[in-house]
């Protein structure tokens, strides 16, 4: 792993310090323990009908601006005034083209599905599990929109454009998280009703 450069990462650990364990599964409301099954997916022209966790909400994060997506589950956003990539933990979504690799099925309507809920310029709360970056160097994080809470990594679950993917001890939402996947894959919701998994090159 290359060495990223010393302000940033005693930058990124600090801010993330005030959420560490202020999300755990013991603080979460009795409400996140039973996750319904997801409506259709709303109209891409508006947010106002997006199903919120108001439960999975941040007691401590770190503000931030959205300024690009990536792909499915990875973001830009400006952290100490500079560009950083982040990843959002806990699910996977189909894979976008690359100059390396080829699209998955699914892979340009999650990243678009994303786009839709975080456009650049979105205000979005930033919250961490056990560990701060990954093999990428790419901060670790669980996104919730700040302005109306919307837990983004769920979201993608619930609307089937995720699949649950864990890496311990990364683990905090696990349970949460599968429960959306699976119910969003049981009634074909989103890429597994397009594809049928969240894994198929085109």
């Amino acid at each position: 792993m290359k060495t990223l450069p010393p302000a940033i990462v005693l930058f990124a650990t600090a801010l993330f310090a005030a959420s560490f364990g202020a999300c755990g599964s013991s603080e979460l409301n009795s409400q996140s323990e039973g996750l319904s099954e997801p409506p259709e997916a709303p109209s891409t022209s508006g947010s106002k009908n997006w199903q919120t966790d108001p439960a999975f909400v941040p007691q401590h994060s770190y503000a931030t601006t959205v300024s690009s997506v990536i792909d499915g589950d990875t973001i830009r956003a400006i952290i100490d005034g500079k560009q950083t990539s982040i990843r959002l933990i806990g699910i996977d979504t189909p894979e976008s083209s690359t100059s390396t690799r080829p699209e998955e099925c699914g892979g340009a309507e999650a990243t678009n599905f994303l786009h839709n809920i975080l456009p650049p310029g979105t205000p979005i709360l930033l919250t961490r599990d056990q560990e701060l970056l990954d093999l990428y160097d790419r901060l670790l994080a669980y996104v919730h929109r700040a302005d109306d809470g919307l837990f983004v990594n769920l979201a993608l679950a619930k609307y089937g454009m995720a699949s649950e993917l864990s890496f311990p001890p990364n683990t905090r939402h696990t349970s949460h998280i599968q429960k959306a996947v699976t119910a969003a894959r049981n009634s074909a919701i989103g890429v597994w009703g397009l594809c049928g998994t969240t894994d198929r090159e085109l």
